[in-house]
């Protein structure tokens, strides 16, 4: 106390000697000591640096001024004008190792090259976050926009619908789409270290927090792990694809084949290098390979699905087989094994992330950047698919005639509905009573032909015709799709009525063998045990 008090009396002599005399720099550099000696918090250390700083600008070039002030600014927590401060008074030819402390200049100069970092993190930080979400903001506008655009092959100009090419502004929107989701390939990747180590940081602080409340909860971090690895494995080494179904060779089904053959000859394509026959509704076709995005081992795969095929004469086969056929000739499943890229490991990780955070996935900045991101990029890769779609149905409606094209296109589309909301009713149902179906597929057909049937049919066939474009929706509306083709003529080729199903040797073996896959996997699906081989029943 006594020594606060003596310094207090020197600053108020040396302040009066200043005022009587505004020349005196040796009483100018007594006041500015005895106030960096009075400092005791940072509190003083402010006001003693704003004196300070008056009397550096009445005696400019003083270094034991300068040196004064960087000591009181490092006082009042501001080490890097304390610095600068510092570098002024040696700039002036000020020894600073005489006139101070060496462990008090050094504390100012490693304050302030801390301080300089984190100004710079902070910098780099803010940077990073505007970008983020100035992309995704740029994914939802542009989605929106090119979503607009693509609503419109809808309706399109007669004089504008070409069969092998695509119009000025399809051109235009096939390439901003190409652009844009390359862009978000790309952030995604550069994104992808900072979020894995964000999502290890956030498991270890849930821990952390759940072993202060006395709670050790390991199931955090081994979730946390498994969606940091799975994030890794999703974006370098590519999602798993596996088919549920049977692979098929033209030896076994030589007549479906040669329908594969003239359907790709007229594409200008050639077919696929797999054939799968699935116990699911869809008709459709993908690139498969390996390693990182397909690139090693790359083959064509076309997956059929029994409950349509069925339902399609020959010649309406050849019209869904053109359409899928155009995505190869047009290099669309190219495209969608990138896309697949990124929403797989995007969806991945959300899914885990939710399950290892609960509620806490509120607060989780990364949960949010990723469901954020997600969302965007399905935005821009649902419209871009939509457009490939509208170009497919043209291309088969060239082909082989918008009647029969719309003819296969409703039966698709309602025999894939019907089936699987009947399918998995029926063998829920089935399972659970222990029993189980030898021919799922006989059956829904059997049911459609009852009364019943019949008015889910025609309900079912209701919400299909007022569906309603969605931009999220991977797929026109069929009545988009059957708008989209209305000018483009009927093929001259004579029609094929016969069933499908008489390209295929021994359907009903098939179909049984596909029965037995469909139980299996809802069973699974839906946790059931297998029933025994004596409790089967038709």
């Amino acid at each position: 106390m006594q020594k606060q008090n003596a310094f207090r009396e020197s600053i108020f002599k040396f302040e009066k000697e200043l005022n009587d005399n505004p020349d005196n720099s040796l009483a100018a550099r007594l006041l500015a000591r005895s106030l960096v000696y009075d400092i005791s918090n940072s509190s003083d250390g402010q006001l003693a640096a704003t004196r300070c700083q008056s009397l550096c600008e009445k005696f400019p070039e003083d270094a034991e001024l300068h040196l004064a002030r960087a000591i009181a600014l490092s006082w009042a927590g501001r080490p890097v004008e304390a610095n600068k401060a510092l570098l002024r008074s040696q700039e002036l030819g000020g020894d600073i190792a005489k006139m101070a402390d060496a462990s008090h200049i050094r504390k100012i100069r490693d304050d302030a090259h801390q301080a300089e970092s984190s100004r710079v993190i902070r910098w780099i930080c803010g940077i990073g976050l505007a970008t983020v979400a100035g992309w995704i903001v740029t994914m939802f506008g542009v989605g929106a926009v090119l979503a607009r655009l693509v609503s419109l092959q809808a309706d399109p100009d007669p004089l504008m619908v070409y069969e092998n090419h695509l119009s000025s502004r399809e051109i235009w929107v096939e390439r901003t789409y190409l652009l844009v989701l390359t862009l978000g390939l790309i952030f995604f990747y550069a994104s992808l270290p900072i979020v894995c180590l964000g999502l290890l940081s956030i498991t270890l602080a849930l821990f952390l927090m759940m072993l202060a409340l006395r709670i050790v909860h390991t199931g955090i971090l081994y979730r946390g792990y498994f969606a940091v690895a799975g994030v890794i494995r999703s974006a370098t080494i590519g999602p798993s694809r596996e088919i549920l179904g049977i692979e098929i060779v033209e030896a076994q089904h030589p007549r479906l084949f040669e329908v594969f053959t003239e359907v790709a000859d007229r594409l200008q394509t050639r077919i696929a290098d797999s054939v799968y026959l699935t116990p699911l509704p869809e008709i459709s076709v993908h690139d498969s390979g390996n390693g990182p995005f397909g690139l090693f081992g790359k083959r064509r795969v076309i997956q059929i699905g029994i409950p349509t095929f069925s339902s399609l004469t020959v010649s309406e086969l050849k019209s869904v087989l053109a359409h899928e056929f155009a995505h190869f000739s047009h290099q669309h499943t190219f495209y969608t094994r990138f896309i697949f890229q990124v929403s797989a490991p995007l969806s991945h990780s959300l899914a885990v992330m939710s399950a290892a955070g609960g509620a806490f996935n509120y607060i989780n900045p990364f949960y949010g950047f990723y469901w954020l991101y997600l969302k965007g990029f399905e935005l821009l890769a649902a419209g871009f698919s939509r457009s490939h779609e509208f170009l497919a149905d043209r291309r088969s409606a060239f082909a082989y005639g918008k009647d029969l094209f719309r003819s296969s296109l409703a039966k698709v589309t309602l025999e894939g509905n019907l089936f699987q909301s009947l399918a998995v009713t029926f063998v829920k149902h089935g399972l659970s009573h222990g029993r189980a179906f030898i021919n799922i597929f006989e059956a829904v057909r059997q049911y459609q032909e009852q009364p019943e049937g019949q008015e889910l049919r025609q309900r079912v066939l209701d919400d299909i015709l007022k569906e309603k474009p969605g931009w999220y929706h991977s797929h026109p509306t069929y009545s988009e799709r059957a708008r989209a083709v209305e000018s483009i003529p009927n093929s001259q080729h004579p029609t094929d009525l016969v069933s499908s199903t008489k390209l295929l040797d021994d359907i009903e073996a098939i179909e049984s063998q596909l029965t037995d896959m469909l139980t299996q996997h809802i069973s699974e699906v839906c946790e059931i045990m297998d029933v025994p081989d004596h409790l089967r029943a038709n």
